[in-house]
């Protein structure tokens, strides 16, 4: 047995520490639900090198009830892998030690193994380039029933539209699918990644960290203005894709004519329900809101 086999002590640092429920199997009938679940806790450490990654499975959470995140600790008789696996073994013993300062990007390095970043992507801007997880918002316009695929694992595919009127189809899997959302309802789907599927197409698709919570309902879009219009006293934003964008006179009253001799400009348009409210960056003019 090389010596790096051999059962160890190490002195760490619990970085992150993250506890989930995973269903393992499903049924359809009467109604879609997971028949069979497994809790599962992971935990991230740094021994003053390098992170280490360990897990345990079931609602004891073994060795890892002990661990609170911030803490540091003397963990004895484990192995830690070449890949930085840390493998508690029967006998392994947890006490509390002195503290250890991690560094901030090995924290948040840490933290992101867990809880991966997920920026809030526009529904416009996806047909550029999207992050590999990725959350989007907005409202439910069609919403299909829970579809069964593969493996008995459910699908339910869910389009949502943004206050332009971009609409883009998520494709939620397995737990996500049994959510039930409500159509016309504003919706923050988390973590999402974008695959492309030769039965259907290209979909946003759920991942094992995705979220669906109500949204708020304020949205911030940025509006590259191409050409200007009125209508019934409102003044109308002109992308070059043709999308009309239309601000209340309440909310900006000046003239056009002036406004037009800054095009093309960018401005950034505040929505609540399809609304818009606030204006910021129209060229001549201070930050334009209704109250």
């Amino acid at each position: 047995m090389s010596s790096r086999d051999q059962p160890a002590m190490i002195h760490v640092a619990c970085v992150s520490i993250k506890e989930s429920v995973k269903a393992l199997r499903f049924r359809f009938l009467p109604t879609p639900e997971a028949t069979c679940s497994q809790h599962q806790t992971n935990a991230i450490f740094w021994d003053g090198k390098r992170l280490l990654r360990t897990s345990a499975v079931g609602t004891s959470k073994g060795n890892l009830e002990k661990i609170k995140k911030g803490e540091s600790y003397i963990i004895k008789n484990c192995r830690v892998t070449d890949s930085g696996f840390l493998n508690f073994l029967r006998d392994s013993k947890i006490f509390l030690s002195s503290k250890i300062e991690v560094p901030q990007d090995q924290i948040q390095q840490g933290e992101a193994m867990l809880f991966p970043i997920s920026p809030l992507v526009a529904v416009e801007d996806l047909a550029n380039s999207a992050p590999e997880l990725f959350s989007l918002s907005g409202k439910i316009v069609k919403l299909s029933q829970i579809m069964c695929r593969g493996d008995n694992v459910p699908l339910r595919e869910i389009t949502i539209s943004s206050s332009m009127g971009e609409e883009v189809q998520l494709a939620m899997w397995r737990e996500c699918a049994l959510e039930i959302p409500e159509l016309n309802r504003h919706y923050t789907f988390t973590h999402l990644r974008m695959k492309d599927y030769l039965s259907y197409g290209r979909k946003c698709c759920s991942t094992v960290h995705t979220r669906i919570t109500v949204a708020d309902n304020e949205e911030q879009v940025q509006v590259e203005v191409k050409g200007l219009g009125e209508e019934n006293g409102c003044l109308l934003l002109v992308t070059e894709m043709g999308k009309e964008v239309s601000i209340p006179k309440e909310v900006w009253n000046g003239e056009i004519l002036e406004l037009s001799k800054h095009l093309p400009f960018s401005v950034h348009v505040f929505m609540k329900e399809g609304e818009v409210f606030r204006v910021n960056g129209l060229p001549g003019s201070e930050e334009c809101k209704s109250f």
